[in-house]
């Protein structure tokens, strides 16, 4: 199978790979494909239609009938659509990533999206991020970083985006902590695609740095590559 560049960015929740992919992605050109809102999308329509979170069979069928398109725009912005309505704003809430990392431990599901992933990666330049996106989804890539930073920094973050998009009606920090420790517990021990640093992955400490400069590391690391 052949796919056109693709750069791999993991990380826990709130290390910032999406800040940095959606960026990176802008300054390429390139599709910014988020795995996540994969899952968040399955997890909140199967909510919707009252399907549990453990059918796996029932939630592999109805990833097969979802359409997904991540969208790039002419300013190089991506936008990520649902049956052609976008969902940007949908798989951005706490809610929505509960719901995505409780259905992302089942196999069969993540191959089907795996798939959805491994088809817009043939038809175009993509900057994936996840928690697998060098392990699982494209181990062949030759571009694989791991941003990382302790979990009450990210769960900082992560508060500051949840306040700015609900304000006073936001969780506490501390409830937002909790979640962000459970979620990484979760998601490194899970039987299928844990959440691990690729062998080859290069890691960012991302604690001390701001998205852009932690863009123009892994750009430079690319550009370097790329003349080598």
């Amino acid at each position: 199978m052949a796919f056109s560049r693709v750069i791999a960015i993991d990380g826990p929740a709130g290390s910032g790979k999406s800040t940095v992919a959606a960026k990176l992605a802008k300054k390429l050109g390139s599709i910014h494909l988020n795995s996540g809102a994969l899952f968040r999308a399955v997890g909140i329509r199967a909510k919707e239609l009252g399907i549990l979170p453990g059918d796996g069979v029932a939630l592999s069928e109805l990833a097969r009938t979802l359409n997904f398109e991540f969208r790039l725009e002419p300013d190089n912005t991506t936008h990520f659509f649902v049956d052609g309505e976008c969902w940007d704003s949908r798989v951005r809430t706490l809610e929505a990533g509960e719901l995505g990392s409780r259905i992302a431990v089942l196999g069969d599901l993540r191959a089907e999206l795996v798939a959805v992933q491994h088809r817009i990666a043939e038809a175009h330049e993509v900057v994936l991020e996840g928690r697998d996106a060098g392990t699982v989804v494209f181990p062949e890539t030759p571009w694989k970083f791991y941003l990382d930073a302790p979990s009450t920094v990210r769960a900082a973050r992560r508060h500051a985006e949840v306040v700015a998009l609900l304000g006073e009606s936001a969780p506490q920090l501390e409830q937002v902590l909790r979640e962000v420790q459970e979620r990484d517990l979760r998601d490194s021990t899970r039987a299928v695609a844990p959440q691990v640093r690729a062998a080859d992955a290069e890691l960012i400490d991302t604690s001390e740095m701001t998205a852009e400069e932690v863009v123009e590391v892994i750009a430079s690391r690319i550009r370097g590559s790329s003349g080598s």
